[in-house]
């Protein structure tokens, strides 16, 4: 009965420690080994371990004459990549999103969660700041780094945290 018991959770933790949870944010380049613009889906998959692909079809605006997919990777521990097709169907990381369940820190251990001041402190004055007033009212502090945008969930600098990072 014992057996019974401890094999689900056996496969339960076998299965979770399949995603890797640490990685490093390295600022306006993406995480760990992982390159914006650079690296593929293989290498994100090489790096975090394996994931099912997700893809959404874009239809065609303004100049393009076609739609395209977009392709997803999702990991709980780290954020959402998306990717583009590019030269002979070889998907380039293109955007990375570090949402709320990012474990990714950088050098100093900013991340998600890290104050204003903190962020502020290791990445220099960012090149553009403003405030985002949202659908329901409220508004929060946005902070534009190169190939980075932080997302703050409050407009007050003394009490504001980091809620996401987009790279890009």
């Amino acid at each position: 009965m014992k057996t019974l018991f401890l094999l689900p959770l056996t496969f339960l933790f076998i299965t979770k420690q399949t995603e890797k949870c640490e990685c490093l944010i390295v600022p306006s380049q993406g995480v760990g080994n992982i390159k914006i613009g650079k690296s593929t889906i293989e290498d994100v998959r090489k790096e975090f371990g394996e994931k099912k692909i997700e893809k959404k079809w874009h239809k065609a605006i303004e100049v393009e004459f076609f739609g395209r997919y977009e392709y997803f990777l999702k990991y709980d521990s780290v954020g959402a990549f998306s990717t583009f097709t590019k030269h002979r169907n070889k998907t380039i990381i293109h955007k990375l999103v570090l949402n709320s369940d990012s474990k990714c820190k950088t050098v100093l251990g900013n991340g998600i969660g890290s104050s204003y001041k903190d962020v502020v402190k290791e990445l220099g004055k960012p090149k553009q700041d403003y405030i985002l007033s949202n659908n329901d009212g409220s508004k929060n502090m946005v902070l534009i780094y190169e190939n980075m945008t932080i997302y703050m969930n409050k407009q007050d600098t003394a009490s504001n945290t980091v809620s996401y990072i987009k790279i890009w």
